[in-house]
């Protein structure tokens, strides 16, 4: 966007740091960071709040300790800022600790100086104006915001600029005389940001909970699709704000990955302080739909949720561990949605899961740790690069234990009386183990990018082992 400017003849610009300069909020990023972070985190936020919220701010940088390196920056508004630093001075001017104004002053060549709070002073709002009429006098600077508390200072400065503001912000400065020239107009929350928080594409994990009604025969039953439909919508509700509290959870290393900074909170396109009200909804949904399951499904389907906390907490940083969990996880979904329909899955069928997804688990893995250098530690996980070999050779070899296991139940008396034709099933076997090697062998070319679910999803030939496998299973059971 250009922007008519006047003759600015060394009037310094200040700009906001928070939903500014950068499209995130560090108070808000490191509260919710913390609260997550900690049993006994709600308590120690109480006690620090009493004793005001400069306070508050600096006791959470402690604890938290961002980098502001990794903050997402608001491109627009830097660019902006560049051309006018080459004209006039430019402050960083925040209510952020002054430790993290500095952090970004001192790696920002366009900045000449900034202010931030110390422990007694709560740099925003009137505090905020009255040390820039201090420093540079009444209309003697430019000021750059973004929300209510920067109304004072709108009226205490010269010319006053806005950044994604809400239309009811404006009517107030306009209200009071303030004219706001908008450097960019964005929606704070797109639906498009909140689907991409909930990894939407990942559903397809929960459809595991179909497993045991096709496997038991039972997909005539209309009840029976009832009660599985109402489990896939539990599990992917669970996994939605296990995803959210993970993602809020895991700012500071999500910033720090290569691809995981692109995710909406970590991005800053979509605020945590709405990602804490979003869980609180999915949370409110999640209870509702887990109190119509059967008290079987239902207890395993709040283990699952638990485990998937448990998992985001401490066991991902677990070498190994995690991909024993991830699988455990899998196999869950399959035990869920067997508990469901009044069916219990089968060891066999059980053990073929576990193993299959810690394949996938140690897949996923492996395409992570095959971008970064051999010394490097993966951020919040248990790895470095020269792991690689390692988790290939786990990982392929998990994946050929379910087929073993798949080749074993195919020789069990009892399968010759559930299925017309057994010895088709022997295909699913040649199915599996050509996904298996074909998906490693384009993980090891770089072809497989992190997530395996998301390669099935747009692999041709991924596709069609899928149809392939399903049209084999269908023929073994039907004449």
């Amino acid at each position: 966007m250009t922007i008519a400017r006047p003759a600015l003849t060394a009037v310094p610009l200040c700009v906001d740091l928070d939903g500014t300069y950068t499209r995130s909020d560090s108070t808000w990023d490191m509260l919710v960071t913390y609260l997550l972070s900690s049993p006994m985190a709600t308590l120690k936020l109480a006690l620090w709040a009493m004793k005001g919220r400069s306070h508050l701010k600096h006791e959470l940088m402690e604890v938290v300790m961002p980098d502001a390196m990794t903050f997402p920056l608001n491109e627009t508004v830097v660019d902006w800022i560049v051309a006018q630093a080459a004209e006039r001075p430019v402050y960083l001017v925040s209510g952020a600790p002054q430790t993290l104004v500095d952090q970004l002053v001192t790696s920002s060549p366009h900045f000449k100086g900034g202010f931030g709070s110390t422990r007694t002073r709560n740099l925003v709002a009137h505090e905020k104006a009255q040390l820039l009429i201090e420093q540079f006098g009444q209309r003697g600077f430019d000021y750059v915001g973004n929300g209510a508390q920067d109304l004072p200072v709108w009226r205490e400065a010269r010319l006053a600029f806005a950044v994604d503001v809400p239309s009811h912000i404006k009517m107030r400065a306009s209200s009071t005389g303030v004219i706001l020239t908008e450097l960019q107009n964005k929606p704070r929350v797109s639906v498009g940001a909140v689907l991409r928080s909930v990894r939407l594409p990942h559903v397809i994990k929960n459809l595991l909970c179909f497993v045991p009604l096709l496997a038991g025969h039972k997909w005539g039953e209309p009840h029976d699709w009832q009660l599985g439909t109402l489990t896939f919508l539990v599990l992917c509700v669970g996994a939605f704000l296990t995803y959210v509290l993970n993602d809020l959870r895991d700012l500071e290393s999500d910033r720090q990955h290569r691809n995981k900074r692109t995710r909406p909170f970590a991005a800053g396109t979509l605020p945590s302080g709405f990602g804490l009200g979003f869980g609180a909804v999915l949370s409110t949904v999640w209870i509702t739909l887990l109190a119509l399951l059967p008290p079987q499904a239902r207890a395993f389907a709040f283990l699952q949720v638990a485990a998937s906390l448990i998992y985001s907490a401490w066991v991902k940083r677990v070498a190994v561990l995690d991909l024993i969990w991830l699988g455990l996880l899998y196999a869950n979904r399959v035990i869920i949605g067997g508990l469901a329909i009044m069916l219990t899955p089968t060891p066999w069928l059980i053990g073929f899961t576990l193993f299959f997804f810690v394949g996938l688990a140690s897949l996923k893995r492996f395409s992570e740790i095959a971008v970064v250098d051999v010394p490097t530690r993966l951020p919040g996980r248990g790895y470095t690069g020269q792991d690689r070999d390692m988790i290939r050779l786990m990982g392929y070899a998990s994946s050929s234990i379910s087929i073993v296991i798949l080749a074993i139940y195919i020789t069990q008396p009892d399968v010759s009386r559930q299925y017309n034709r057994p010895e088709a099933l022997w295909l699913l076997g040649i199915v599996q183990f050509f996904w298996t090697s074909r998906t490693w062998l384009q993980a090891s070319r770089g072809v497989v990018i992190e997530d395996p679910v998301l390669y099935v999803l747009k692999d041709r030939i991924s596709r069609w082992s899928i149809a392939i496998a399903a049209f084999v299973f269908f023929a073994a059971v039907y004449k």
